[in-house]
């Protein structure tokens, strides 16, 4: 629910900055659902108050594959987010849409073209293409061994994403929303010491190594609670750059972990890529808070939001007879 939730209170802003957003609120900011209010995309324009894009669509995609396996299935997964490309692209990145383009060649020709989900994307992005689907493998690993939820999150990414930036920021957002769901504290030095590893291992001699794990160990320090979002947006930034956005839904998440709404509100205020910051903002808050933290008014706002209930309680039942 808080990735849907967060989707479609982003959707509307999505490509302003905070100071757009705040000039055209009168100051107020953003306070709930509203149709678009930017023009820099054809497809997000035809939408209303409440709807969702592809942050939603393809974490409903994630889910559905684990549901319907009962594991991790590279192939099912691609049919999964194939079947979502057929039904819209609202949103879509182009890294993704290339992705769908060939996957349904490979399934289309019985894999005499395209490309099959289990080889690597060749490309150099790393967008929030993964990040932002990543809350159902997270949740689906409940009870079982990190090292199986790392793999699968890097086979994942690699679907899409060619740039190891791409899944390794997708693997600290799974790590939170993984220990979230039992109610702990993030321990962001811990898992910047962690990421700073796993960046090393595959990252090699790059330049930008320790891009993202450096802002987690900047987030760790006690003062962000209290920081001037302003600054805190100085050390995240908030672009449509997986390692920005990552970075700000976590600060954003961690700034309000008892508060689920601000903490939505305030990623989708930030500016940037709205929809995906705060989808990723509200998978952690769902995860730590639980349901009963999302008002009831939002949680029905449109009469379709009913099937994310189900869809949880699905992907629950699956986990369970998975880890049997």
């Amino acid at each position: 629910m808080g990735v849907r939730l967060g989707d479609a209170m982003g959707m509307p802003w999505e490509t302003m900055s905070r100071k757009q957003i705040q000039r055209f609120t009168n100051g107020d900011g953003v306070t709930g659902f509203c149709s678009p209010q930017q023009y820099s995309s054809l497809e997000t324009i035809r939408l209303t108050a409440g709807d969702t894009t592809d942050d939603w669509q393809l974490t409903e995609a994630v889910a559905e594959s684990l549901i319907r396996t009962q594991r991790f299935d590279v192939e099912d997964m691609a049919h999964a987010h194939v079947n979502a490309y057929n039904q819209s692209t609202s949103g879509w990145g182009k890294t993704t849409r290339n992705a769908m383009e060939e996957f349904k060649q490979w399934f289309e020709t019985d894999g005499q073209r395209g490309r099959a989900p289990h080889e690597p994307a060749d490309n150099f992005s790393r967008g929030n293409g993964i990040a932002m689907k990543i809350a159902p493998l997270a949740l689906f690993h409940l009870g079982r061994a990190q090292r199986f939820l790392d793999k699968e999150v890097c086979t994942l990414g690699c679907m899409t994403h060619g740039d190891s930036l791409a899944w390794i920021t997708a693997l600290a957002l799974a790590r939170i929303i993984h220990g979230m769901s039992w109610h702990s504290e993030c321990d962001l030095v811990r898992l910047s010491a962690q990421i700073r590893q796993t960046e090393h291992i595959y990252l090699g001699n790059r330049f930008v190594k320790d891009v993202f794990s450096s802002r987690l160990s900047d987030l760790s320090r006690a003062s962000l609670k209290n920081a001037v979002i302003d600054d805190v947006i100085l050390v995240t930034g908030s672009g449509f750059d997986a390692v920005e956005s990552v970075s700000l839904a976590i600060a954003c998440a961690t700034r309000h972990l008892d508060d689920s709404r601000a903490g939505l509100l305030e990623a989708v205020n930030c500016g940037g890529d709205t929809d995906t910051n705060a989808a990723m903002t509200g998978a952690i808050l769902g995860a730590h808070n639980g349901i009963e933290a999302w008002p009831q008014e939002r949680c029905h706002f449109r009469p379709e939001y009913a099937t994310t209930l189900d869809l949880g309680k699905r992907l629950l039942y699956a986990a369970q007879s998975a880890s049997r």
